[in-house]
Protein backbone atom coordinates (compact mmCIF):
# COMPACT_ATOMS: atom_id res chain seq x y z
CA UNK A 1 0.00 0.00 0.00
CA UNK A 2 2.76 2.46 0.82
CA UNK A 3 4.17 1.97 -2.75
CA UNK A 4 0.72 2.68 -4.50
CA UNK A 5 0.54 5.61 -2.54
CA UNK A 6 3.48 6.76 -3.35
CA UNK A 7 2.70 6.16 -6.98
CA UNK A 8 -0.32 7.75 -6.93
CA UNK A 9 1.47 10.62 -5.11
CA UNK A 10 3.80 10.59 -8.23
CA UNK A 11 1.19 10.88 -11.13
CA UNK A 12 -1.10 13.66 -9.30
CA UNK A 13 2.35 15.52 -8.75
CA UNK A 14 3.29 14.99 -12.20
CA UNK A 15 -0.10 16.28 -13.95
CA UNK A 16 0.02 19.98 -13.43
CA UNK A 17 2.93 19.63 -15.78
CA UNK A 18 1.64 17.25 -18.14
CA UNK A 19 -2.02 19.44 -18.40
CA UNK A 20 -0.19 22.44 -18.75
CA UNK A 21 1.95 21.06 -21.75
CA UNK A 22 -1.06 19.68 -22.83
CA UNK A 23 -3.25 22.88 -23.15
CA UNK A 24 -0.77 24.90 -25.04
CA UNK A 25 -0.06 22.02 -27.23
CA UNK A 26 -3.94 22.26 -28.24
CA UNK A 27 -3.45 25.81 -28.97
CA UNK A 28 -0.57 25.55 -31.13
CA UNK A 29 0.71 22.36 -32.44
CA UNK A 30 -3.26 20.09 -33.06
CA UNK A 31 -5.08 21.26 -35.62
CA UNK A 32 -8.83 20.41 -35.30
CA UNK A 33 -9.13 18.76 -38.73
CA UNK A 34 -6.19 15.99 -37.50
CA UNK A 35 -7.09 12.89 -36.81
CA UNK A 36 -7.44 11.00 -33.23
CA UNK A 37 -4.63 9.00 -34.20
CA UNK A 38 -1.96 11.91 -34.59
CA UNK A 39 -3.94 14.55 -31.79
CA UNK A 40 -2.58 11.65 -29.12
CA UNK A 41 0.91 11.22 -30.70
CA UNK A 42 1.47 15.43 -30.54
CA UNK A 43 -0.06 15.08 -26.73
CA UNK A 44 2.06 12.00 -25.58
CA UNK A 45 5.07 13.63 -27.43
CA UNK A 46 4.19 17.07 -25.81
CA UNK A 47 3.95 15.13 -22.10
CA UNK A 48 7.25 13.94 -22.87
CA UNK A 49 9.02 17.19 -23.64
CA UNK A 50 7.15 18.73 -20.55
CA UNK A 51 8.79 15.69 -18.34
CA UNK A 52 12.25 15.95 -19.88
CA UNK A 53 13.50 18.37 -17.12
CA UNK A 54 12.90 15.78 -14.55
CA UNK A 55 13.93 13.19 -16.68
CA UNK A 56 17.75 14.51 -17.02
CA UNK A 57 17.19 15.44 -13.38
CA UNK A 58 17.16 11.69 -12.60
CA UNK A 59 20.31 11.31 -14.44
CA UNK A 60 22.22 13.83 -12.35
CA UNK A 61 22.21 16.74 -14.93
CA UNK A 62 21.35 19.12 -12.30
CA UNK A 63 21.14 21.88 -14.90
CA UNK A 64 18.08 20.69 -16.14
CA UNK A 65 15.51 23.10 -14.70
CA UNK A 66 18.20 26.18 -15.42
CA UNK A 67 16.78 28.80 -17.54
CA UNK A 68 19.71 28.55 -20.25
CA UNK A 69 18.53 25.02 -20.96
CA UNK A 70 15.59 25.54 -21.64
CA UNK A 71 15.96 26.54 -25.63
CA UNK A 72 18.87 23.87 -25.44
CA UNK A 73 16.51 21.17 -24.52
CA UNK A 74 13.40 23.03 -26.76
CA UNK A 75 15.65 22.94 -29.95
CA UNK A 76 16.43 18.58 -29.29
CA UNK A 77 13.07 17.45 -28.94
CA UNK A 78 12.10 19.60 -31.64
CA UNK A 79 14.02 18.27 -33.54
CA UNK A 80 13.20 14.78 -32.86
CA UNK A 81 9.64 15.78 -33.63
CA UNK A 82 9.99 17.14 -37.04
CA UNK A 83 11.68 14.00 -38.01
CA UNK A 84 8.92 11.56 -36.50
CA UNK A 85 6.21 13.61 -37.61
CA UNK A 86 7.33 14.39 -41.41
CA UNK A 87 7.34 18.36 -40.49
CA UNK A 88 8.98 20.84 -41.44
CA UNK A 89 8.61 23.96 -39.10
CA UNK A 90 11.32 23.46 -36.81
CA UNK A 91 11.56 26.95 -35.20
CA UNK A 92 7.99 26.35 -34.81
CA UNK A 93 8.17 23.87 -32.68
CA UNK A 94 10.96 24.93 -31.32
CA UNK A 95 9.48 28.06 -30.02
CA UNK A 96 6.21 25.79 -28.79
CA UNK A 97 8.49 22.73 -27.09
CA UNK A 98 10.33 25.94 -25.20
CA UNK A 99 7.30 27.41 -24.24
CA UNK A 100 6.09 24.20 -22.82
CA UNK A 101 9.18 23.22 -20.92
CA UNK A 102 9.04 27.06 -19.65
CA UNK A 103 5.53 27.61 -18.27
CA UNK A 104 4.54 23.34 -17.81
CA UNK A 105 7.50 22.84 -15.89
CA UNK A 106 10.02 25.63 -14.75
CA UNK A 107 6.92 27.81 -14.01
CA UNK A 108 4.75 25.40 -12.41
CA UNK A 109 8.18 23.94 -10.09
CA UNK A 110 8.78 27.97 -9.13
CA UNK A 111 5.00 28.33 -7.71
CA UNK A 112 5.19 24.80 -6.06
CA UNK A 113 8.40 23.10 -4.99
CA UNK A 114 11.01 25.55 -6.26
CA UNK A 115 14.02 25.56 -9.06
CA UNK A 116 17.34 26.31 -9.60
CA UNK A 117 16.82 28.66 -12.17
CA UNK A 118 20.20 29.66 -13.07
CA UNK A 119 22.40 27.00 -11.97
CA UNK A 120 25.25 26.57 -11.72
CA UNK A 121 25.71 30.34 -11.99
CA UNK A 122 23.35 30.61 -8.40
CA UNK A 123 22.98 27.23 -7.14
CA UNK A 124 20.23 28.45 -4.38
CA UNK A 125 16.41 27.54 -5.53
CA UNK A 126 14.16 29.68 -6.70
CA UNK A 127 10.83 29.93 -5.83
CA UNK A 128 7.42 31.97 -4.84
CA UNK A 129 5.11 28.81 -3.67
CA UNK A 130 1.48 29.34 -4.28
CA UNK A 131 0.04 25.98 -4.75
CA UNK A 132 0.97 23.02 -3.14
CA UNK A 133 2.51 19.74 -4.41
CA UNK A 134 -0.44 17.98 -5.14
CA UNK A 135 -3.17 20.67 -5.79
CA UNK A 136 -6.44 18.71 -6.30
CA UNK A 137 -8.50 22.15 -7.03
CA UNK A 138 -6.09 23.51 -9.49
CA UNK A 139 -5.37 20.08 -11.37
CA UNK A 140 -9.24 19.68 -11.75
CA UNK A 141 -9.28 23.13 -13.14
CA UNK A 142 -6.50 22.68 -16.00
CA UNK A 143 -8.24 18.92 -16.41
CA UNK A 144 -11.50 20.88 -17.14
CA UNK A 145 -9.85 23.29 -19.71
CA UNK A 146 -8.09 20.63 -21.22
CA UNK A 147 -10.94 18.65 -22.08
CA UNK A 148 -13.27 21.56 -23.06
CA UNK A 149 -10.37 22.47 -25.34
CA UNK A 150 -9.54 18.88 -27.12
CA UNK A 151 -13.11 17.53 -27.76
CA UNK A 152 -14.33 21.07 -28.97
CA UNK A 153 -13.15 22.82 -31.22
CA UNK A 154 -11.08 25.80 -30.25
CA UNK A 155 -13.55 28.50 -30.40
CA UNK A 156 -12.66 31.74 -28.54
CA UNK A 157 -15.33 31.54 -25.96
CA UNK A 158 -13.68 28.44 -24.71
CA UNK A 159 -10.09 29.32 -25.14
CA UNK A 160 -10.40 33.14 -23.16
CA UNK A 161 -12.89 30.96 -20.32
CA UNK A 162 -10.58 28.50 -19.78
CA UNK A 163 -7.07 30.47 -19.58
CA UNK A 164 -8.92 33.26 -17.21
CA UNK A 165 -10.26 30.86 -15.00
CA UNK A 166 -6.51 29.23 -14.68
CA UNK A 167 -5.45 33.04 -14.44
CA UNK A 168 -8.09 33.60 -12.07
CA UNK A 169 -7.16 30.88 -9.42
CA UNK A 170 -3.40 31.62 -9.40
CA UNK A 171 -4.19 35.61 -9.29
CA UNK A 172 -6.51 34.80 -6.48
CA UNK A 173 -3.76 32.51 -4.53
CA UNK A 174 -0.90 35.42 -5.10
CA UNK A 175 -2.87 38.13 -3.52
CA UNK A 176 -4.21 35.99 -0.53
CA UNK A 177 -0.16 34.89 -0.15
CA UNK A 178 0.40 38.59 -0.85
CA UNK A 179 -2.18 39.92 1.99
CA UNK A 180 -1.25 37.15 4.84
CA UNK A 181 2.81 38.48 4.65
CA UNK A 182 1.33 41.76 5.01
CA UNK A 183 -0.20 40.98 7.93
CA UNK A 184 2.60 39.14 9.44
CA UNK A 185 5.00 42.22 8.52
CA UNK A 186 2.80 44.13 10.14
CA UNK A 187 1.44 42.13 13.24
CA UNK A 188 5.76 41.70 14.02
CA UNK A 189 6.35 45.25 12.72
CA UNK A 190 8.05 45.84 16.23
CA UNK A 191 10.43 43.43 15.84
CA UNK A 192 13.13 43.31 13.18
CA UNK A 193 12.01 40.06 10.10
CA UNK A 194 14.77 37.77 9.14
CA UNK A 195 12.69 35.52 7.65
CA UNK A 196 9.37 35.31 6.68
CA UNK A 197 7.91 31.94 4.47
CA UNK A 198 4.42 31.23 3.86
CA UNK A 199 3.53 28.03 1.40
CA UNK A 200 0.31 26.17 1.12
CA UNK A 201 -0.58 22.72 3.38
CA UNK A 202 -2.67 19.96 2.33
CA UNK A 203 -6.17 21.23 3.93
CA UNK A 204 -6.25 25.08 2.25
CA UNK A 205 -4.46 26.91 4.42
CA UNK A 206 -1.04 28.69 4.50
CA UNK A 207 1.49 27.46 6.91
CA UNK A 208 3.75 30.31 7.70
CA UNK A 209 7.30 30.93 9.68
CA UNK A 210 8.69 34.10 10.98
CA UNK A 211 12.18 34.35 12.31
CA UNK A 212 13.12 37.57 14.34
CA UNK A 213 16.23 38.11 16.35
CA UNK A 214 14.75 37.31 19.11
CA UNK A 215 11.91 34.46 18.19
CA UNK A 216 10.59 31.86 15.77
CA UNK A 217 6.84 31.52 15.26
CA UNK A 218 4.80 29.33 13.09
CA UNK A 219 1.06 29.06 12.24
CA UNK A 220 -1.47 28.97 9.62
CA UNK A 221 -4.06 30.70 8.02
CA UNK A 222 -6.69 30.19 5.66
CA UNK A 223 -6.44 30.60 2.19
CA UNK A 224 -9.82 32.54 1.62
CA UNK A 225 -9.25 34.31 5.14
CA UNK A 226 -7.30 36.72 6.42
CA UNK A 227 -7.26 35.48 10.67
CA UNK A 228 -3.94 33.88 11.79
CA UNK A 229 -3.33 31.54 14.46
CA UNK A 230 0.24 30.96 15.67
CA UNK A 231 0.89 27.65 16.61
CA UNK A 232 4.04 28.09 18.13
CA UNK A 233 6.22 30.68 19.44
CA UNK A 234 10.00 30.04 20.57
CA UNK A 235 12.34 32.25 22.15
CA UNK A 236 16.20 32.31 21.09
CA UNK A 237 18.73 32.52 23.67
Amino acid sequence: MEYLAIGVNLILATLPHILVSSIITILTLVKDNDSFKKKIFILLFSSLVVISPDILKIMSILSSHSLWLVPILGLILSFIYVQLNNENKLNKVWMIFSLIILFGHIFIDFIGNGARLFYPFIKDDFEYTIINKIDLLFIAILMTSFILLFFYKKKTAIVITSLSIIGLYLGALTVSKMHLEYTLKKEFKDEDIVLLITYPDDDFNWEFQVRTERLIVTGESPINKTNIKIETRTEID
